[in-house]
């Protein structure tokens, strides 16, 4: 998969985001599930008797399974297919990037979907994370 690297409409960025996860849905649905899997598995045996406790962790380390799919899509826009090897080594940096700006003070943001390409794809930070941010959020 691969697609002409331009500016976009927002609207044409979301048609090309559904059409890039469309092609390869159960592979971004199997990663996400690598991300996930375990530490819900975890929880859930420790937390049985809290499921309120349980839905939110659930909720919280949702980054974490964005961060996978947003490493499977970016590596197939350039033409690369990820083994699963290579995806398998991602999970860990899947959670401990960045862990206490993302899951403690990002969390609650509601532009975090659309910054995490930022760290994860440009590799800003500081100053430059910020300025780019900005920009980003005001489109």
């Amino acid at each position: 998969m691969t697609a002409e690297i331009r500016p976009r409409s927002d609207w044409e960025a979301v048609d090309l985001g559904f059409a890039m996860v469309r092609r390869s849905f159960w592979r971004c649905i199997t990663v996400w599930w690598l991300a996930m899997g375990i530490p819900t598995a975890i929880a859930t045996v420790l937390l049985w008797d809290y499921p309120f406790l349980l839905i939110f962790l659930f909720w919280w380390w949702k980054p974490a399974g964005s961060r996978m799919v947003l490493f499977e899509i970016s590596r197939r826009l350039f033409g690369e297919e990820p083994s699963w090897r290579a995806v398998w080594r991602e999970v860990p940096r899947a959670w401990w990037r960045r862990f206490f700006y993302r899951y403690i003070w990002a969390r609650f943001s509601p532009w975090m979907p659309v910054t995490l390409a930022v760290e994860d794809l440009e590799g800003l930070r500081g100053k430059s994370y910020r300025q780019r941010c900005s920009q980003v959020v005001r489109r």
